[in-house]
């Protein structure tokens, strides 16, 4: 298998950076509002001057409530609480499970013509049946919602982050794989990119967790075949003698964190940081190219008769706000988001200056790749 190529995802990245920079400065550009302070959440909304809006806000009032399955990440529920706060009459209903627990139940309930959900965060689209979803976009309604000027890239460019898919909608991404340094250990400054990771006085030194299945370990390999080949992941897996017989987390961490494997592949820059916080690691450095090529979305997609349709509508207008979005990455792990002028200030995930998503593990490109790692995991696996 020869180095993978994917089609190239964000050519326009550049005029979308642009319009970041002129709703930065108040550009005045339709339906955006002055930079707001990231950590407060999105204020109370009132009338918008629009008849048709304002009645679908007032029938989501009536519904009283959205109903949210996502991940079980920490965090996950209090931003989408702040919702409640722009909208105190409607409830969020968070629920945060494994996609493996979340999908069979999704699809049980559904065989039954039972439609209890509304929203679908942060799954990989071909994760359900396509009839389980609706078209996403017959939920974001306001014009400014799709407005090409407040997405990076343009608004359509965001399905180029998956195949075959309209039901969902990418709005934000992370940078894949995710690779950090021990600096207590190793100094700053001998690892500053993914080929210097394959320097013989490295070997022996890596550590990711177990590939054999879809876990970190798959992903963040995933992420290194797309961009670099298979010889490359050949290189790093076998010639560095990485350590991949480990699955649990938090065992891979103290490895790292211990100096036995100073170098780890998989985990958050939040994992990794609180190493550092506790006192446990006094520096970490996070290696990346200059230019990163590939990356996980984050998506949002609208389950197939949701039973609160108006306040679907209203929960999706709210979170793709400029404000929101602000809100969101700054209470996230690692997501960039993808509409313009969202304000990041976490010095541990990279700007659109270091990001040109050319491949994605959500296309049919990324999901072949992973398959091919799995495998590879696998046979290693049966040594």
């Amino acid at each position: 298998m020869q180095k993978m190529k994917g089609n190239t995802i964000a050519k326009t990245l550049t005029g979308g950076l642009l319009m970041v920079s002129l709703v930065a400065c108040g550009s005045g550009q339709q339906g955006e509002t002055p930079q707001a302070n990231p950590s407060a959440p999105p204020a109370q909304q009132n009338s918008s001057g629009d008849p048709e809006w304002d009645q679908i806000v007032e029938a989501a009032k009536k519904e009283g409530e959205v109903v949210i399955f996502g991940q079980p990440t920490v965090g996950r529920e209090d931003i989408f609480k702040q919702f409640e706060k722009a909208y105190p009459e409607i409830k969020m209903k968070y629920s945060g499970m494994r996609p493996n627990e979340s999908g069979p139940r999704i699809v049980a309930e559904q065989q039954q013509d039972r439609y209890l959900v509304d929203l679908y965060f942060e799954v990989p689209p071909d994760f359900l049946p396509r009839e389980a979803f609706s078209p996403v976009l017959d939920y974001f309604v306001r014009p400014e919602s799709k407005d090409d000027n407040n997405w990076v890239g343009g608004f359509q460019k965001g399905f180029e982050l998956v195949s075959n898919a309209d039901n969902v909608y990418p709005f934000a991404v992370q940078v894949i794989p995710s690779i950090h340094v021990n600096n207590d250990v190793i100094p700053k400054g001998e690892i500053n990119n993914y080929d210097d990771l394959l320097d013989p006085k490295w070997k022996g030194k890596i550590i990711i967790g177990s590939f054999d299945r879809t876990a970190q370990g798959s992903g963040a390999l995933n992420g290194l075949l797309m961009m670099k080949g298979e010889d490359y992941v050949k290189k790093l897996i076998e010639e560095q003698e990485t350590q991949y017989r480990i699955f649990d987390n938090r065992q891979i961490l103290e490895n790292f964190a211990t100096g036995k494997f100073p170098i780890v592949i998989g985990p958050t820059p939040a994992q990794v940081n609180e190493f550092v916080t506790q006192g446990v690691i006094k520096e970490v450095t996070k290696i990346e190219d200059e230019v990163n090529t590939a990356v996980n979305p984050a998506n949002l997609s609208v389950l197939k008769n949701p039973p609160h349709p108006n306040a679907t509508k209203v929960f999706i207008d709210w979170f793709v706000s400029q404000e929101a979005q602000s809100y969101w990455v700054n209470h996230t792990d690692g997501f960039i988001s993808r509409r313009a002028g969202a304000e990041n200030t976490n010095p541990n995930v990279s700007g659109w200056e270091k990001v040109d998503p050319q491949h994605s593990n959500h296309t049919d490109e990324g999901r072949a790749s992973h398959e091919w790692v799995v495998e590879y995991g696998k046979q290693l696996m049966s040594k």
